[in-house]
């Protein structure tokens, strides 16, 4: 039998039922997936403002929740004719990443990046390091 580690999880200091938890590799591929699609500042860069929201969004959880599921539930419920998407507790973060088509996750990203500071910002970023740490290119 393989024993798989289990994903890393880091509390936030601020929420004592918020975590950053380690992508799983599905979700990661999901990730990246919808990178591809996102606005692009040159042919082969992303504007780091999705690329950072988007991590933040995927890596943050309630509980043992999706906290992208739970903010889309929040914008749904905040206007449903904007915000036409909802999810079900049981959806998981892929799930939820692979329902958004392009348009529809950047406007959901821009609202979140819009809704939280540079100090929440910050400690975030410094959070999924932890769990999902800057990779050094290798070198031949």
């Amino acid at each position: 039998m393989i024993k798989f580690n289990p994903l890393k999880k880091v509390a936030l200091p601020s929420n004592d039922n918020a975590f950053v938890i380690e992508p799983s590799t599905g979700l990661v591929t999901a990730f990246l997936q919808a990178l591809k699609d996102f606005p692009k500042l040159k042919e082969d860069q992303i504007d780091a403002r999705y690329f950072t929201g988007l991590r933040n969004l995927i890596c943050l959880f309630d509980g043992d929740r999706p906290f992208l599921a739970q903010y889309a539930n929040s914008l749904h419920q905040s206007d449903a004719a904007v915000w036409p998407l909802s999810f079900s507790e049981t959806d998981t973060a892929r799930q939820v990443l692979e329902a958004f088509d392009t348009p529809y996750l950047t406007r959901i990203i821009d609202t979140f990046v819009d809704s939280i500071g540079v100090t929440q910002t910050e400690e975030l970023v410094e959070l999924i390091r932890q769990v999902w740490p800057d990779r050094e290119p290798v070198k031949n």
